[in-house]
């Protein structure tokens, strides 16, 4: 795992939530839109736990997405954020072509 400052992972998490998970579609609001905080705060908690995974990440965002949103199922959106956590704390991916 990467050092870095709580609050910076957390401001990092919360982006990621923002612009690349987006069940709302609060990405386009003006300001910082803090809709998603409770969210970022509970998966913070999982990537500075012993038990971080993606898997655990993207089951926890398509929970809210049915349970606390009431959202249809939109495959893939929870996996992909869920990696882009992960690539915080754990750092680029060797097998990545793209960085």
């Amino acid at each position: 795992m990467t050092e870095e400052s709580p609050k910076h992972l957390f401001a990092r998490i919360r982006d990621v939530l923002l612009h690349d998970w987006d069940p709302l579609g609060l990405d386009d609001v003006a300001g910082r839109p803090d809709d998603y905080d409770e969210v970022a705060r509970e998966i913070h908690a999982i990537v500075t736990g012993p038990e971080a995974s993606a898997e655990r990440i993207a089951a926890y965002l398509r929970w809210v997405e049915r349970e606390q949103m009431h959202l249809q199922r939109r495959p893939g959106m929870a996996t992909e954020a869920a990696e882009k956590v992960m690539g915080l704390v754990d750092g680029p991916n060797p097998n990545d072509r793209t960085a």
